[in-house]
């Protein structure tokens, strides 16, 4: 069984609620420890990657990941690193500034690499739902502990910001795909380097694409359940999204609702009341 932590704030939060949020969320997992050994070298993969402010909630908000980075340092980590490319188009310094995370940055003393100028590995696809080979950066593969934290984002019923969705930033080979065998290579990557911590960043912004009825944190393991969450609070059908289908068939998670277990009453009911 699957086990999402969640919370629903009942105003917007200050930094300060959301680290003492996490930190109690995380209890669920046995603390940030469960996660993250003395000396682990972490990389964080936010959802990051267009020149806007915070407040616009389209990257994951700077606070959330600078919460991750206090509690991993309190376990002992190493060296911590966060790792994200500018959408096509944009310059990587502009965006880093725009968005916050520059001063994140400074403030924490932690280094942003621009994946785009990385090195990558190729790796055999298991199931070679799109391509029989994949590259995925090295620094991702070498990572002790990765932790993925997307940006809840939706409009009418779809899905665009999750679990899957951010991962695919962890592989050049996606960004020129067709939307179909973009879905299938979500899942290949998805299997060649899973997530070791997935923390879904609710918080609302002023563009509107946190369609729940308040600021959210989800916290889980498993990338599909946490995904087959968000769809169906948003009103999508998790069937009729292709790499959640795929992800079920080939059994890389949990993906009924009696097998996923959320804790913190508002999304627990919410979740159960969309699926009538």
């Amino acid at each position: 069984m699957s086990i999402i932590a969640s919370w629903a704030f009942k105003q917007q939060p200050s930094a300060t609620e959301i680290e003492d949020t996490i930190s109690k969320m995380l209890t669920a997992f046995e603390g940030i420890e469960f996660f993250v050994n003395s000396g682990d070298n972490i990389v964080i993969l936010p959802d990051w990657g267009l020149p806007v402010p915070p407040e616009a909630g389209i990257n994951t908000t700077p606070a959330v990941v600078a919460a991750l980075i206090n509690l991993a340092r309190g376990a002992g980590c190493g060296m911590v690193t966060l790792a994200g490319k500018a959408i096509d188009g944009f310059d990587f310094d502009q965006v880093l500034q725009i968005s916050g995370y520059a001063q994140l940055c400074e403030d924490l003393e932690v280094d942003f690499i621009d994946l785009s100028m990385m090195i990558t590995a190729t790796r055999p696809t298991t199931n070679n739902l799109a391509k029989e080979q994949m590259q995925i950066y090295q620094c991702l593969l070498h990572a002790d502990t990765l932790i993925n934290i997307p940006k809840l984002k939706s409009e009418n019923g779809t899905l665009f910001g999750g679990g899957f969705i951010n991962i695919a930033n962890g592989s050049p080979d996606l960004a020129l795909m067709p939307p179909e065998q973009y879905q299938r290579a979500l899942v290949d990557l998805y299997d060649l380097r899973e997530p070791d911590l997935t923390i879904i960043d609710g918080i609302k912004g002023n563009k509107g694409y946190q369609q729940l009825p308040q600021s959210t944190l989800l916290i889980g393991r498993d990338l599909l359940a946490l995904d087959i969450v968000l769809a169906t609070l948003v009103g999508a059908n998790p069937s009729s999204i292709e790499y959640l289908r795929l992800s079920t068939s080939y059994a890389m998670g949990d993906s009924q609702p009696r097998d996923i277990m959320i804790l913190g009453d508002a999304l627990r009911k919410m979740f159960t009341d969309k699926q009538h």
